[in-house]
């Protein structure tokens, strides 16, 4: 889905009816919607009241930058994901779990954080693996 950097905070806030949102961007300049990083500490309380409170995250393959049509970005993230052992993974640690790797091999360096305006709440999009 191609989708202009100024149309990303109207789509997620007025169009996505959802109580988590997970934006992730291999694109030049991706990195331009970001307000805030945050962590969090205990795992077991943490993933229950990161998936209490809405959240609107984005990862993108680069900062202010362009970003190589091949990017390491995409298969690195999938990668993670399919040897994911854990039950839950929040976006920020999967994204935590590739972003060396992605700096390792490209001269992009990748970005997570808070949707800028948009409704973030402090929560996190919690994968479950089943």
């Amino acid at each position: 889905l191609l989708v202009q950097k100024n149309k990303v905070a109207p789509l997620i806030s007025h169009l996505i009816n959802s109580h988590h949102t997970l934006l992730i961007a291999d694109a030049c300049f991706g990195g331009s919607i970001f307000k805030t990083r945050s962590a969090f500490g205990n795992r077991d309380k943490a993933f229950e009241k990161l998936y209490e409170l809405p959240s609107r995250k984005a990862m993108t393959s680069g900062n202010l930058t362009e970003v190589p049509d091949q990017s390491s970005f995409t298969s690195l993230l999938i990668q993670r994901l399919e040897e994911n052992n854990e039950t839950y993974l929040s976006s920020e640690q999967l994204f935590s779990s590739f972003r060396i790797a992605v700096i390792n091999n490209s001269d992009a360096i990748p970005m997570f954080g808070e949707i800028d305006k948009v409704g973030d709440q402090g929560g996190d999009f919690i994968f479950l693996n089943q």
